[in-house]
């Protein structure tokens, strides 16, 4: 039977995360809702963000065992819950930063977390991460036999992958740094070569085309 009462750990951490959710967030909406568009309001969102990252709650959002501060995913969901609580916009940069780096997180060597990991648990700076793995055609099913399976590919050439698709519906599209990005490992997509070949891959954002569409929320 599971049990519903919080440990005396995990409600230092609810409490935590609310005594700075409140502080760090209880006024940033009136602050960039009065802005003329909505890039310039999610742009306007980054000294939050900075505030919550120097507070240590990304931190909480990447376990113990890779560098961060999160006891559990448990946790997580308790960081989450009190952020969202105050600032829904806002809290949803630091929920896509920790989807981003989860491939990093479950998937990768030692050497590797602490190689990608390193920007993100420095409680410093605007460091954010997005995974992409949603295609203009559609991904639902993207393994299921017959289907199109995904039209993004990386072909290695010496040292080396060129990697030719588009991805979609990323979130914070305009502040992110890097993107782990998943994508088939042949020159072909999956569904043409009958392999399930997928790989996750983490490309820094500099120097990619990014085209942004902007739709306004009712």
């Amino acid at each position: 039977m599971a049990c519903l009462v919080l440990s005396e750990q995990q409600r230092a951490v609810r409490e935590y995360t609310a005594t700075h959710a409140r502080e760090v967030l209880g006024n940033a909406f009136d602050s960039y809702n009065k802005l003329g568009d909505q890039l310039t309001r999610c742009r306007a969102t980054q000294p939050f963000y900075e505030k919550l990252i120097s507070a240590g709650l990304l931190g909480k959002l990447i376990p113990k065992s890779c560098g961060g501060s999160s006891e559990s995913y448990f946790d997580m969901g308790l960081v989450l819950e009190e952020l969202y609580a105050v600032n829904s916009s806002i809290s949803s940069q630091l929920i896509g930063t920790s989807l981003g780096l989860l491939p990093i997180v479950l998937g990768d060597s030692q050497d590797q977390k602490e190689r990608w990991l390193k920007p993100f648990l420095t409680s410093k700076g605007t460091a954010v991460a997005s995974l992409a793995h949603s295609e203009p055609d559609g991904t639902a099913n993207f393994l299921e036999k017959g289907g199109k399976g995904l039209g993004t590919t990386a072909r290695k050439e010496g040292d080396y992958y060129i990697v030719n698709g588009e991805k979609v519906s990323l979130l914070q599209t305009q502040i992110i740094r890097w993107l782990t990005r998943s994508r088939c490992s042949s020159g072909q997509p999956i569904a043409a070569v009958g392999t399930t070949r997928v790989r996750i891959f983490a490309v820094f954002a500099f120097g990619i085309r990014r085209t942004v569409v902007l739709r306004s929320r009712t």
